[in-house]
């Protein structure tokens, strides 16, 4: 299906977002990269969220032991009393290369799905395969960018460590209150906007051949000239990002909600090999869920950006929902 011509009747993220659907709907097979690329992790914002949340609760995680380089590290380490010596290096290197797999599929994902989408904005198709070649050719600087933008996420949670420490003491003043929320918004506003660069040079990198540097300074130009409906975009995005993670949870009570009714059924039938088969399909179901709105989302997430970025590369006007706003307010 063509894609649709922005009119200054409507704002345009409300047709990127159209047109990032009818791409995402409609081309299943990109679900696979989307899938992939989830893992990349969209713009940090509700990992800041996350991490603050868990100190509030006295659950302080290790932004370490959490991060991949933890997960990859960390059990090795605690396995090393069940395996000597041999066994935990070989274990290591294991998990090593699965780590590097994962980084190279998803990066080279991200990178496919945004070159797939544009292909598709132009009314062009393309294979699979042609897509994912283009995602390898430019896995390199487009990692760098990732790496970069979870490092500026790692380093503001460690970053609000300081001020969230100093508010949960017992004798902690009333404005440390107050310090806090406003670091936690800049943090919050910082995430969005390294997120949106990195988002729009990833697109000077793959769709118009620019080198890392030529590219991350046009995407901050980009940013810049568009940073209203850009912002907007982003909220948007988030909105569905809480409404996934919503669906989600709640897909976990519903999911080991009939596993209870079924080990209850087991428990009549003196059936205790049903209850570990019903749990081992429960649990599969409920991955396989969960990993298709992932996937879904995802592919969703990195074709509105890359449609919108399209918009802004063939000039169309920009009308964002604020915009339309003020120009009501000052024009009635």
């Amino acid at each position: 299906m063509p894609i649709s011509k922005t009119t200054k009747a409507k704002p345009l993220y409300a047709v990127v977002l159209r047109d990032a659907w009818r791409f995402t709907w409609h081309h299943p097979m990109l679900w696979l990269l989307g899938f992939f690329a989830l893992f990349i992790g969209h713009t940090g914002v509700f990992e800041i969220i996350g991490f603050v949340t868990n100190e509030l609760n006295g659950q302080a995680v290790s932004t370490f032991s959490s991060g991949p380089v933890g997960s990859v590290i960390i059990p090795t380490i605690f396995g090393s009393q069940l395996l000597g010596l041999g066994g935990v290096g070989m274990l290591l290197v294991i998990r090593i290369l699965i780590a590097i797999m994962i980084v190279v599929a998803a990066v080279a994902s991200s990178a496919a799905l945004i070159h797939a989408a544009r292909k598709y904005h132009e009314d062009e198709l393309e294979t699979l395969q042609e897509s994912w070649h283009h995602g390898v050719r430019h896995f390199w600087p487009v990692l760098f960018l990732n790496i970069f933008k979870k490092a500026w996420i790692f380093g503001t949670v460690w970053l609000l460590r300081i001020p969230l420490g100093h508010l949960l003491r017992e004798d902690a003043a009333g404005w440390y209150t107050a310090l806090f929320v406003t670091e936690f918004v800049v943090a919050i506003l910082l995430a969005l906007l390294v997120s949106f660069v990195v988002n729009y040079a990833s697109m000077y990198i793959i769709l118009e051949e620019e080198h890392l540097g030529r590219a991350v300074a046009d995407g901050w130009a980009t940013l810049r000239k568009h940073w209203l409906i850009s912002f907007e975009m982003g909220v948007l995005l988030l909105v569905f990002q809480a409404l996934v993670g919503i669906l989600t949870v709640y897909s976990f009570y519903f999911v080991f909600g009939s596993f209870a009714g079924l080990t209850m059924v087991a428990s009549m039938l003196n059936a205790p090999g049903l209850v570990a088969t019903g749990f081992l399909v429960h649990v599969f179901m409920w991955f396989l869920f969960v990993s298709w709105v992932g996937a879904v989302f995802t592919t969703f997430a990195v074709s509105s950006w890359t449609i919108l970025y399209t918009h802004f590369k063939n000039n169309k006007s920009a009308i964002g929902f604020l915009r339309r706003v003020f120009h009501l307010a000052f024009h009635a």
